[in-house]
């Protein structure tokens, strides 16, 4: 006798059921979706992103397990994170994103227990880092103070274990190609919310003055050099290199040429980002520290509209037009003193109200593009309470990017300072 066929509505009633079945009982190991406040931990105030930046330097071997990868970032959505960022560059300047590369396998790790974990991927895309092997007339140049005055030197990279080195972005043949691996990024498929720049600006006041910047500068301002970089820098180290001491004759010039250098490089980036894959990502600028030091950095993020020439008297004429605010959805203050939350603890430490994070985000208020977003980055540990600076930043700026989980991994004490636990 045959057997009678089940009504449809029946049949779809039982596939409704046993799809519940497998979802409740966990059969896909996917977690289900961490609260908006989570306590202990980040008490999110806001919509704002925790953002924990996975350094491969450190972490790429203890995350190259999948199940490793899964516990660390479950252990990192409870602690209140919801986006982890990923380098596209490991410290030896070569891109991550390759099969070939030694920390490939821990990104491709760490991406799918981001997607298991219900976290959300953000990309740390350093600037201008380049293999070690890279041709020195590439490189760029450091300031090397002797008795006859200023001498250019190959400029290298903190730590001893950073085995990549850095270009000079006053080279033409240099900024394509940070172009061509911008868009190799964009390629990749990796779906992140959100890119972060890094390493934007010279390492210091008195970087880049090797050969391709004189050449450069000399382009620039019409001028053609006999005593460099004396002309610019003078001929003896400045006292204090974080106040506006004077320089050589050309400083303001070299001030206004090398912030206007980096909003051409920004703008070509922000064009390769529009140029790309489908709907542009929001682009974020980590830039230095909070303070002026950045402006001589050759980084000039305010909004054109509103100068930071009001503030800073010493900065040249004509600087409020290198401003790149306009092309930056996010900027990133760098807060490294993270026991000064408040402008009286920074006073009583002996430093300018505007190292203090409260300082230091009503001065960017003044700057912003109306809509971009102001977002804080403060080191793990070190000085103060790190955990306390952190949930001010969530409170008195738009974001938060944490570095880095290489002190996380090895530091447990980390994690319970926001109550968790060590994954691994």
């Amino acid at each position: 006798m045959a057997r009678p066929a089940v009504p449809h509505i029946l049949a779809a009633a039982l596939m409704t059921l046993v799809a519940c079945l497998i979802t409740s009982c966990g059969l896909f190991q996917r977690p289900s979706p961490a609260p908006a406040a989570r306590h202990p931990g980040f008490e999110l105030l806001h919509a704002g992103p925790a953002v924990l930046w996975v350094d491969w330097a450190r972490c790429g071997e203890p995350l190259r397990d999948e199940e490793q990868a899964l516990a660390f970032a479950l252990a990192t959505r409870e602690m209140g994170i919801t986006h982890l960022g990923l380098e596209t560059r490991g410290h030896d300047g070569e891109s991550v994103l390759g099969s070939g590369h030694p920390h490939h396998q821990s990104l491709l790790a760490v991406r799918e227990a981001a997607r298991a974990a219900d976290l959300r991927l953000a990309l740390i895309h350093p600037l201008f880092l380049a293999p070690g092997d890279t041709d020195s007339a590439r490189l760029l140049h450091d300031t090397e103070w002797q008795d006859g005055g200023p001498a250019a030197r190959l400029f290298r990279p903190a730590g001893e274990d950073t085995p990549g080195v850095r270009l000079s972005p006053a080279l033409p043949a240099n900024r394509e190609l940070e172009m061509q691996a911008l868009a190799e990024v964009l390629q990749a498929d990796l779906d992140f919310d959100f890119l972060i720049l890094v390493e934007g600006g010279f390492p210091s006041v008195e970087s880049d003055v090797g050969p391709a910047a004189r050449h450069a500068f000399e382009l620039w301002s019409g001028l053609s050099f006999r005593q460099w970089p004396a002309e610019v820098l003078g001929t003896s180290p400045p006292p204090n290199p974080y106040m506006a001491e004077e320089r050589g004759e050309l400083w303001n010039a070299w001030l206004a040429w090398r912030a206007g250098l980096w909003r051409e490089i920004i703008s070509s980036l922000r064009r390769t980002v529009e140029d790309g894959p489908g709907p542009a990502p929001p682009i974020a600028l980590l830039v230095d520290a909070p303070y002026p030091m950045h402006l001589r950095q050759g980084i000039n993020w305010a909004s054109p509209a509103r100068p930071v020439t009001e503030d800073f008297g010493w900065l040249p004429h004509g600087y409020e037009t290198t401003g790149t605010g306009h092309l930056l959805d996010s900027v990133v203050l760098g807060f490294w003193e993270v026991g000064m939350q408040t402008r009286e603890e920074a006073s009583e430490a002996g430093f300018a109200w505007w190292v203090s994070m409260e300082g230091a985000v009503a001065l960017a208020e003044r700057y912003r593009r109306g809509g971009s977003a102001i977002w804080a980055a403060i080191p793990a540990g070190g000085e103060g309470n790190w955990a306390d600076a952190a949930r001010s930043a969530l409170e008195e700026t738009d974001g938060l990017v944490l570095i880095s989980a290489g002190d996380f991994l090895e530091t447990p004490a980390l994690w319970e300072e926001l109550g968790g636990r060590h994954p691994l």
